[in-house]
Formats: C-alpha cells, sequence, structure tokens
C-alpha cells in the first residue's frame, strides 16, 4: 500500500486477490476477494484512497474495490470493450482515472464517478490508520 509499508496485495491464478498485513499474527491474509472467474493479471493501489484498488482478470473483467465499505463485492464491476483478457491496470495519480491494457497493446481508459471520483482530503496519516482499521478487524 501507498500509505502503509506492512500491508500490501497479492493477486493469484486461483482467481482470488488477498489484503494481507505483515504484522498480522496468524501469518494469514485479512480478507480474500474473488468476484470472477479467471484468473486476476494485476491489482494496483489507488494513489489517493488507502481502501481502494483495481483488479483486472483473465475474461476481460475490471474491478474497482473499497474495503473500507464492502469487503465481499466490488464498487464497481465492468467488462473491458474488447472482452479480451486484460494484463495490467493502473490509476491515474492526479485525476478520477483508471487505464488497463491488454497483452496485444490496446488501452481501455475508464473514468471513474461517484464516491471513487471525489477528491479525498484525508492526511498520510490519517489514509494510514483507515487500512490500519480494515486490517486490525480481521487480526484479533
Amino acid at each position: 500500500s501507498p500509505f502503509d509499508a506492512n500491508t500490501f496485495l497479492s493477486a493469484s491464478a486461483d482467481w482470488s486477490v488477498k489484503l494481507w498485513n505483515q504484522e498480522s499474527p496468524t501469518n494469514s491474509a485479512a480478507y480474500t476477494f474473488q468476484s470472477t472467474t479467471d484468473y486476476v493479471a494485476d491489482i494496483c493501489w489507488s494513489p489517493t484512497n488507502s481502501t481502494v484498488f483495481a483488479s483486472v482478470t483473465g475474461d476481460g473483467l475490471v474491478e474497482v474495490w473499497d474495503v473500507s465499505t464492502n469487503t465481499l463485492d466490488p464498487v464497481k464491476s465492468t467488462k473491458a470493450p474488447s472482452g479480451k483478457p486484460r494484463s495490467c491496470v493502473a490509476f491515474a495519480k492526479t485525476s478520477p482515472i483508471l487505464v488497463t491494457g491488454d497483452n496485444d497493446g490496446t488501452v481501455d481508459v475508464f473514468q471513474l464517478v461517484g464516491s471513487l471520483a471525489e477528491e479525498n482530503h484525508r492526511t498520510n496519516a490519517q489514509q494510514q490508520a483507515a487500512i490500519e482499521k480494515v486490517t486490525a478487524t480481521t487480526s484479533t
């Protein structure tokens, strides 16, 4: 996480994304996110919100998650326009944009809307506290 060095995500061929905290006494993932039917090719943390990340899959699914509001379902899910497998995802650093790409060089640009597009006024300390709150709820 860009806001907490002890928190990280892993993507897997077993169709899951896992959220980890390396200081967890259980040595297990804090959360496992699974809403797709294909491998997860890439994940990316939001550069402006510590509890938001995006993932892309081999069946062309693009998902945006906010673990502070829902750990069972993504807040936004859509198929890439081409329907082709996505291999990479990235948030724009200064605007509400999500970019995905595939192995053939096709790039799709998505405009984030609603709460995902709202400017976040939290300090770095508040961002860190928000992600620590999420990971701490499962560590006890």
